[in-house]
């Protein structure tokens, strides 16, 4: 029987990955594309996701969504998805059975993982079970028979992205006496080394050591942090202890102050990020990028409702430029999702999707709307247009070798 190339990956990838030269772009690295799918989690518990109302799978939009995105990605070389969290509006608890929407979840996303694309979401506070402060992920992250248990992500590995490219399992943690794990994959996309972890919602000062550990690890990859957010309490960043930092919704229990804190303020652009967590990140030559979504504060009916994009300068001996970047249209999701399905010009069901362009050394967002098709327009000129329209265009490139310039393991680099 002939070897295929995905059989190949699996003999040779861990080895030629973790022997990479030194990444250093080149004018022969052709474009590509990530589909970033932010806050999705209303498209899993609209009428018409549920038994009670028609379950066809033709007509969940959840399902379109993830099928727009594999439909597109040979136009577009699409080469993985990265997802916010928030896969389900509501999760039971990991050891009861699969609920109705985590059930309409994996199906959808399924069809990812059946295509042979490299899929990356950390669970999102909607993503452990409706008891928040017991914090226990549901059934889909912390079940063993979960699609998003390390277990099961693991064995979709390696993946053949074409053109030589690759995706390999890098590992996973689990959060010291919880059922959460950080988990991060290494792509091999031209030149180009990616390192992508996701960063649970509920992420301690042992995660983010993990997380931090993991850029030390891969000092030749570009490191990019996918997240839904995480909670906070007063006097630094996820400094969970067991009993005083629960979630948002809890925030006066035991007299805790929470915030969820989203990408763009990965480096400490909010007063409840001013220590901790952004000085770690900042210290790390190869974090380059942080993207997630969670919040719904910033106002509405204006663009940058559902994105943001915050440039920050790391304060590593390279000094270079991070960006953060923020997404989310759950508001919108949840407005117009009332259908049955909705209707082809209402604007639901979105997809971010990040146009890479190694050559320029630029990523262009543009955020569409699945189920309508038609775009939203930047904070400028805010609306939705039926023409494609650019959102954001910005600088990005990868590293090269740090491997001369990362801190010593001690003091600031870890909580």
């Amino acid at each position: 029987m002939a070897v295929t190339r995905r059989q190949a990956i699996k003999v040779l990838g861990g080895a030629a990955l973790a022997v990479a030269s030194p990444q250093m772009a080149t004018a022969a690295d052709p474009n590509f594309a990530i589909a970033f799918v932010p806050d999705i989690q209303f498209n899993a518990d609209a009428p018409y996701q549920s038994s009670a109302a028609d379950p066809t799978p033709s007509k969940r939009l959840y399902n379109k969504i993830i099928q727009h995105i594999i439909n597109v990605g040979p136009s577009v070389n699409l080469k993985g998805i990265w997802c916010a969290g928030d896969c389900v509006d509501g999760a039971g608890l990991w050891s009861s059975p699969q609920g109705v929407q985590e059930a309409v979840s994996a199906a959808a996303w399924s069809i990812a993982f059946n295509a042979g694309i490299p899929v990356v979401s950390p669970p999102g506070n909607h993503d452990y079970n409706f008891l928040f402060n017991t914090r226990t992920v549901g059934y889909n992250f912390g079940n063993p028979a979960g699609i998003w248990h390390p277990t099961n992500q693991a064995a979709r590995f390696p993946i053949d992205l074409g053109s030589g490219d690759s995706a390999i399992w890098g590992g996973s943690h689990q959060t010291t006496g919880w059922q959460e794990f950080t988990t991060y994959q290494l792509w091999n996309i031209g030149s180009w080394r990616l390192c992508i972890i996701a960063v649970p919602f509920f992420a301690s000062s042992d995660t983010w050591n993990y997380v931090i550990s993991v850029m030390q690890a891969h000092p030749t990859h570009t490191c990019i942090i996918v997240t839904h957010a995480w909670v906070s309490c007063v006097g630094g960043l996820a400094p969970w202890n067991g009993s005083t930092c629960v979630s948002d919704y809890f925030s006066t229990i035991s007299g805790a102050t929470t915030s969820g804190n989203s990408p763009r303020q990965l480096m400490g652009l909010d007063v409840n990020a001013a220590v901790g967590i952004p000085q770690l990140l900042s210290h790390q030559p190869n974090y380059g990028m942080g993207i997630g979504g969670h919040f719904t504060s910033n106002g509405s009916g204006v663009s940058n409702y559902y994105y943001q994009r915050t440039p920050v300068a790391s304060s590593s001996s390279r000094g270079h430029m991070t960006q953060n970047l923020f997404c989310n249209c759950q508001t919108i999701d949840q407005v117009n999702n009332a259908g049955d399905p909705p209707n082809g010009s209402t604007d639901a069901g979105f997809i971010c999707w990040l146009y890479f362009s190694p050559s320029a050394g630029t990523v262009t967002a543009q955020l569409q709307s699945v189920n309508s098709g038609r775009y939203i327009k930047p904070a400028t000129s805010p609306g939705f247009s039926s023409s494609i329209v650019n959102i954001d265009t910005f600088p990005f490139a990868p590293f090269s070798d740090h491997r001369r310039v990362f801190r010593r393991p001690t003091g600031p680099d870890r909580l």
